[in-house]
């Protein structure tokens, strides 16, 4: 009842909801909890970045968020000085998950209204919880090798 106070369609609440219980059990993240109408999951290897699942326009998109510019800029030159493509990166890393039916559209490279950096993609109509959690986890994975993405070496 909550969601349809706060204008939030009820089936995006319960995709939502799956979707941060699919993304804690995946342990691929340091947190995953659902605020309003987004799925929040603070990345393991970075605090200052977070993978967000949310819907904009009927479409459900998955991203990547961080306030600090650095770290956007780390990821950014890594990819410039390495040649590496970051929608084939993610590619990858969903064809090692066992999807091979390009659930992602192109990656966008933005800063959003929050004044965020953000890579985001859109996910196929119609994907269910499992899918997304997938696509969150090969963007948490290709972007973990990343820039100061990158866990510190001890």
């Amino acid at each position: 009842m909550a969601a349809v106070k706060q204008g939030i369609d009820p089936g995006l609440v319960r995709l939502l909801d799956e979707v941060v219980r699919l993304a804690a059990a995946s342990r691929a993240f340091a947190l995953a909890e659902r605020r309003g109408g987004v799925v929040h999951c603070v990345a393991a290897t970075n605090p200052d970045a977070a993978y967000e699942v949310a819907s904009e326009g009927g479409d459900v998109f998955v991203s990547w968020v961080s306030a600090d510019r650095y770290l956007s800029q780390s990821i950014e030159a890594d990819l410039m000085w390495t040649g590496d493509d970051l929608m084939e990166l993610v590619e990858e890393e969903l064809a090692d998950a066992g999807c091979t039916d390009h659930p992602l559209g192109r990656i966008e490279h933005f800063r959003d209204a929050e004044k965020r950096f953000t890579f985001r993609s859109k996910v196929v109509a119609g994907a269910d919880a499992a899918l997304v959690v997938k696509c969150m986890v090969a963007y948490a994975t290709a972007l973990a090798q990343l820039g100061d993405m990158k866990e510190e070496e001890e």
